[in-house]
């Protein structure tokens, strides 16, 4: 019996078992009763495989679009991380971006509402004319203050609220809408590729893509809020593009087919995501008020 082939005792469940599993309870048989020196070089392996089949996940999604789809179904796994797992990593950084650009466009409208209202207090101090009447103004104006701060910290409470429903509500719809999505592609292109597997991972692979992008644009608004230039908007033109590319790479059909069906799919889907947007506004507007 060679060491390979040696039979372990299951830590947990006391069963001898051969392999790196226990066949019984499903443990591993890793051992971590070992130096700490040990326990952190098999730590920082983890996390460069980790970053490794990130690297080459990421690398595919966006230079080869389709293919991972493609190398999934056919054994090919290894190299790549879970399409699931990646798109749950790629849409939690896209809504965190989401979340912190929405709310400082809110504070800054609600800012800059506040400072209209000061100033329309001031004009009207300023044209009363008798001492008294300045008095009671003055007094007006302190009373008016407290007023708009409560009002500005109850409209900051209020908006960050409904910003942070709407995009809660809005990542569970979309993954909650990811199958419909996929279903429609295999509706439409059942005959090129059987797998509804092939047609999910093309459809996490477009939603991650497409925040991908976002989140760019998102940050670069963010750094650079008062450009006032929009170049960068034109990276949603590659959006389209990667459709068709990827629907060409998956489903090897012509190109008129593909473009025609990638788009009736994608329409299709859009009323559905447009008809959500307007159900999760709709419960939004109803719990605030």
């Amino acid at each position: 019996m060679t060491d390979k082939e040696k039979c372990v005792v299951c830590k947990n469940c006391d069963n001898e078992f051969t392999g790196n599993y226990c066949n019984n309870c499903g443990q591993s048989a890793k051992d971590y009763d070992r130096p700490f020196s040990v326990l952190i070089v098999d730590a920082m392996a983890n996390i460069w495989a980790f970053d490794t089949r990130l690297w080459t996940t990421l690398k595919s999604i966006l230079l080869k679009p389709g293919e991972m789809a493609i190398n999934y179904i056919t054994g090919k796994r290894i190299r790549y991380m879970p399409p699931f797992r990646l798109y749950l990593f790629i849409s939690f950084i896209f809504f965190m971006l989401l979340r912190i650009s929405a709310n400082s466009e809110s504070n800054t409208k609600i800012i800059s509402f506040n400072n209209d209202s000061d100033k329309g207090v001031d004009k009207e101090l300023i044209q009363g004319g008798e001492i008294v009447r300045e008095r009671e103004n003055k007094a007006s104006i302190a009373e008016i203050d407290n007023i708009d701060k409560e009002s500005v910290s109850e409209q900051k409470s209020k908006s960050e609220l409904a910003i942070s429903n709407f995009i809660t509500y809005l990542s569970w719809a979309l993954i909650i809408m990811m199958p419909l999505y996929a279903s429609l592609l295999w509706v439409l292109f059942r005959k090129r590729q059987k797998h509804y597997l092939a047609h999910f991972i093309f459809a996490l692979n477009q939603h991650a893509f497409l925040f991908i992008i976002l989140s760019i644009l998102i940050i670069l608004t963010l750094a650079f809020p008062d450009k006032s230039s929009s170049y960068e908007a034109w990276l949603l033109m590659l959006f389209p593009a990667y459709l068709v590319v990827g629907g060409r790479t998956l489903y090897k059909a012509r190109w008129r087919s593909i473009i025609i069906r990638m788009f009736a799919a994608f329409i299709l889907y859009m009323i559905i995501v447009i008809s959500i947007i307007i159900l999760v506004v709709t419960i939004i507007f109803h719990q605030l008020n």
